[in-house]
């Protein structure tokens, strides 16, 4: 429980204090990959490391409408 007291909890004290008065105010304010001057480049970018596909966003977008679609549809037929 020493440790816990003297080592661990002094740190997360530190960590906390980093983060309110350094990092966090220069932090930006809108959250997101869209909010970055580079967006489409970064998006194209992930698109291409993970996942499996050649789809641009809108195919992928789009690709996901139908599906949506095609699920609400089928709800429609059950009993």
């Amino acid at each position: 429980m020493a440790a816990v007291d003297n080592q661990v909890r002094p740190a997360y004290l530190k960590l906390a204090s980093f983060i309110r008065t350094d990092y966090a105010p220069k932090g930006r304010t809108a959250p997101g990959v869209w909010s970055l001057r580079n967006r489409d480049a970064l998006y194209r970018y992930a698109i291409r490391t993970f996942t499996t596909t050649g789809k641009s966003a809108d195919e992928i977008h789009k690709l996901g409408l139908e599906h949506v679609a095609e699920i609400e549809n089928s709800r429609r037929r059950l009993p």
